[in-house]
């Protein structure tokens, strides 16, 4: 199913979980373009909490699975793979984060482990 689609069927069945995809393409859009560090921290808070609500909102589509039609199916499969992209970008920057914050305690806190020479 390609993405046009999946786009349409989301605007008209499930506004609210498009809206929640665009806010997190617009959050990585401004990601790549950040210039701070502090900047880049607060975007990346908000890319975990647009992860979190879009996962939400897609387990309520799939749900719906197992009682819908072949046309059903192949909606959500598609819609499914829509969202698995953005999903995908957004873990990776929040997977980011936490990382960044191991390392900023641990220099803050003079723990070299992280680095490896802890040993």
């Amino acid at each position: 199913m390609n993405t046009f689609i999946a786009h349409v069927w989301l605007w008209l069945a499930r506004p609210r979980l498009l809206s929640e995809l665009r806010y997190a393409q617009r959050i990585l859009e401004r990601m790549a373009a950040c210039d701070t560090s502090e900047e880049r921290g607060v975007l990346r808070l908000m890319a975990l909490g647009a992860y979190e609500s879009i996962d939400v909102q897609l387990a309520d589509v799939t749900a719906g699975y197992p009682s819908a039609g072949p046309v059903g199916r192949r909606t959500i499969i598609g819609v499914e793979g829509y969202a698995s992209r953005v999903m995908r970008r957004l873990h990776e920057q929040a997977l980011h984060q936490k990382r960044d914050e191991r390392e900023r305690h641990d220099a803050h806190c003079g723990n070299d482990t992280a680095r490896g020479e802890g040993r």
